[in-house]
């Protein structure tokens, strides 16, 4: 069977919107983004000036109607889906048999579209351009179960904190060109049940004040007027300097990642997660994900 991750790569891919990484950014886009941090917060990040939310690991996932009504589902790369076990059909055309991704796909697609208070909700906003919620899912039958956790790809989950069939991650509402939805997020979270529970992945903060910090990274890059071209240059005698502006800064990087991490008050679906997404009211959004989630994550587990 082909895993999770090898049946994704093989859908049609559609086009996905990448969030900065904090602690992987190359030095001149970490310098923006700390000026900018400066510049709109003072360096204090808080419930006030930003809204954070844990990443999940589980499947993507978006649902709605088309202009004309009919509904679908699909993955992070699949397109719309309008036919009830169209997932389990593409596996078992494309390798012979089907595996356990497509036969949830196609059981998430049973489920929601004989919803019929979502239905209504979803017609209710539905647009010219159809509407489409973003999210991502925690379907429990894929994942693996060890006494009160359950572990997808590499998070333990409290098991009682999701729902019993699958958790929906709300993200974001939105039309077929992209246009944000406003109203029907809300509505949806309120059809949870034990079963099937919608939810968001938004998270209350200690905040986190980066001042120190940011100001010794631009100190530290005041001493070399010309660490822009230093960041790139190849060289030979601008080598031992251009690692040194670049170890430094990665080592800022590092530091800031720690400390937002540890601003999160309650993960929410347990005391593991993968990271989490700040996005500042001003508009810019960084991500910062834990080291050992990514060593995690390249382990054998995999649901197939």
């Amino acid at each position: 069977m082909r895993s999770f991750i090898q049946f994704l790569d093989e859908m049609k891919q559609t086009k996905r919107v990448g969030i900065e990484h904090l602690n992987q950014l190359k030095p001149m886009d970490f310098i923006k983004l700390v000026k900018y941090i400066r510049d709109e917060t003072g360096g204090k990040i808080n419930d006030k000036v930003a809204h954070t939310s844990v990443k999940v690991d589980g499947f993507g996932l978006r649902f709605g109607l088309s202009a004309e009504g009919k509904f679908f589902i699909e993955s992070s790369n699949s397109g719309p889906q309008f036919k009830a076990g169209a997932f389990s059909e593409y596996t078992r055309n494309k390798h012979g048999e089907t595996n356990a991704i497509s036969i949830a796909y196609d059981s998430v697609f049973d489920s929601l579209s004989k919803n019929k208070k979502l239905q209504s909700i979803l017609a209710k906003y539905n647009t010219e351009h159809g509407i489409k919620i973003v999210c991502e899912c925690l379907y429990s039958p894929i994942g693996k179960k060890e006494g009160n956790k359950i572990k997808f790809v590499a998070i333990n989950y409290d098991v009682a904190k999701l729902g019993k069939v699958a958790t929906f991650v709300l993200i974001k509402a939105q039309d077929g060109e992209g246009n944000k939805i406003s109203g029907p997020l809300d509505e949806i979270k309120a059809l949870s049940s034990a079963d099937y529970k919608f939810t968001d992945a938004n998270v209350s903060t200690h905040g986190v004040d980066l001042s120190v910090e940011i100001s010794d990274v631009l100190k530290f890059i005041e001493k070399y007027p010309e660490w822009e071209r230093l960041v790139i240059s190849r060289k030979k005698a601008d080598k031992d300097i251009k690692m040194l502006i670049k170890d430094t800064l990665a080592e800022y990087q590092e530091k800031m990642a720690k400390k937002v991490l540890a601003m999160i008050k309650d993960p929410k679906f347990g005391d593991e997660f993968e990271g989490i997404v700040v996005q500042l009211l001003k508009g810019r959004n960084f991500k910062v994900i834990h080291k050992d989630f990514s060593s995690r994550k390249d382990s054998k587990y995999r649901p197939d």
